[in-house]
């Protein structure tokens, strides 16, 4: 409230300065240039004329006063109009003053979920890990339900090193989404090395959902930790059948494939990757590397050339 009343107080002053001048030029036409003790009708009409351009002028300086001050003490209107120009910073990529702009909006409405959790996106752009753990955590905490966040949260614990914490987290997800709470526990658990464990995970999330995506990826990477590169090469496929964007499991499939020494099926699955995610450097690398061992090197100059066009893109 008070910097509300604060951005008043200039065009306030500007008022009461403006109709001093007034007042001042006001007084200067009223004083006769001859001693005289009568007025002329022209000098009548010449002051009442702008006396009256002087009053309308005032009403339009006090209307526009009054609207900028309603306008700025109505907080649901500031709040929403951050919002919108951090959409829009958003949109031509300048994070900085979006980010400015979603703070202003939070120090209205600090409660806000879905401000935390595009906070939290920008922060992971940035690389700002901590800060947007904090700003993902603060969405759980306000809206558990928040779309997209459950996700993101438990990703970035896995990307953390924070395995211990991702399996909590998975439990808080066993009643709204138990697919989900499976597959984080089962990551997780692979990251801990606790290769039962994770299997068991899989498992459950396959009985929920025997067409899910993520869970064939997850097993095959299992079976590859056991030594079971056949269910492994079975799983990537299953996955790769649920979905053909996955370039995960086109990148595994081709790992495998080169450590059984068929180069060329290996070549063919991880160039699939590439094409699928041309910003993915362990593919390009790998990529280039098959095609320098098969004797192409103006392909693996062609594979990291198209890789540094689409990281100079981004």
């Amino acid at each position: 409230a008070r910097r509300d009343v604060m951005g008043v107080v200039p065009g306030l002053l500007g008022i009461i300065l403006f109709l001093a001048g007034l007042h001042f030029l006001s007084r200067r036409f009223e004083r006769p240039s001859l001693p005289t003790s009568g007025t002329t009708p022209r000098a009548r009409r010449r002051r009442l004329i702008f006396r009256v351009s002087a009053l309308l002028v005032f009403l339009s300086l006090v209307g526009a006063g009054a609207t900028y001050a309603i306008r700025e003490s109505n907080p649901e209107k500031r709040f929403s109009r951050h919002l919108d120009r951090a959409a829009a910073y958003i949109e031509k990529n300048q994070l900085d003053a979006a980010v400015i702009e979603l703070k202003r909006a939070l120090a209205i409405h600090l409660d806000y979920a879905r401000a935390h959790y595009t906070l939290g996106l920008i922060y992971l752009r940035r690389g700002e890990l901590g800060a947007a753990q904090a700003a993902l955590e603060r969405v759980h905490a306000l809206d558990p339900i928040h779309e997209g966040n459950a996700e993101e949260l438990g990703r970035l614990y896995l990307r953390t090193g924070q395995a211990h914490r991702a399996i909590d987290f998975s439990r808080s997800l066993e009643r709204r989404d138990p697919l989900q709470a499976h597959l984080l526990a089962a990551q997780a658990l692979l990251l801990k090395g606790d290769l039962d464990g994770a299997e068991r995970s899989l498992a459950s999330a396959l009985r929920i959902n025997s067409r899910s995506n993520p869970a064939y990826r997850l097993r095959g990477d299992l079976n590859v930790l056991r030594r079971r590169h056949e269910q492994a090469l079975k799983d990537y496929k299953q996955a790769i059948a649920l979905n053909r964007e996955d370039w995960l499991s086109y990148y595994a499939t081709g790992r495998l494939l080169y450590q059984r020494g068929e180069r060329e099926k290996a070549a063919r699955a991880i160039s699939t990757a590439v094409g699928l995610n041309r910003g993915f450097p362990l593919a390009s690398y790998d990529l280039a590397h098959l095609y320098v061992r098969a004797g192409e090197p103006e392909k693996a100059v062609g594979v990291l050339r198209d890789f540094a066009g689409a990281g100079a893109r981004a």
